[in-house]
């Protein structure tokens, strides 16, 4: 196998085109090597690109199975104790209820939570969904009752986060009323936690 050694390739003509092969060729980019393209220069792929972009890895979804009692006015926090999504192992759904931002894994992240939560009577009246980053809220959403019966707020909670190695994510929630809780259900209709890594 011949081989090529140049530090530029450059069309003939100003705004020409370099084509590379024929047809059935297949050009490999090395394990570690890096293919840069100058700026203002267009790349025009007519064939299949493969080993290209990424994957929003790592990834995670957990949800509710059955209610959760809450404490009226008390910030408490959710417990998604069934997952659905978590190749990696990053949500603990047994001890901390938490995701945990693994090894290699630093970066932005999109954080999602969502749940219905009151307490079925008149009673209930305000209501606010946490996100917390590491122990502090980092991102909230509030309901408020207003007029007439208020049962049950629905909370939606999207947002994205620069999150380190071992930066962990919790969703609390602080709802009035009488017996309050979070609903659950046997799928995540009603509530659940998830996030994945963006591809940077």
């Amino acid at each position: 196998m011949s081989e090529l050694k140049t530090d530029k390739i450059s069309p003939r003509t100003a705004s020409g085109t370099i084509t590379l092969g024929d047809s059935g060729d297949t050009f490999t980019v090395p394990s570690g090597a890096t293919l840069a393209v100058a700026s203002g220069a267009t790349i025009s792929n007519a064939g299949t690109a493969s080993g290209f972009g990424g994957t929003n890895t790592p990834y995670f979804k957990a949800y509710r199975t059955g209610s959760q009692s809450v404490s009226s006015g008390v910030v408490t926090k959710i417990l998604f104790q069934t997952e659905e999504l978590d190749p990696s192992g990053i949500y603990d759904n047994a001890t901390n209820y938490r995701m945990t931002v693994p090894a290699g894994a630093a970066g932005l992240w999109q954080i999602n939570a969502h749940f219905s939560a009151g307490s079925g009577s008149i009673n209930s009246s305000n209501c606010a969904g946490y996100l917390y980053v590491n122990g502090a809220v980092r991102h909230y959403s509030l309901k408020y009752k207003t007029t007439g019966n208020m049962y049950w707020h629905n909370i939606a909670l999207v947002t994205i986060f620069d999150l380190a190695e071992g930066d962990y994510v919790e969703v609390f929630v602080n709802v009035n009323g009488t017996n309050p809780e979070v609903q659950g259900s046997g799928n995540d209709n009603r509530a659940s936690f998830s996030g994945f890594k963006l591809v940077q």
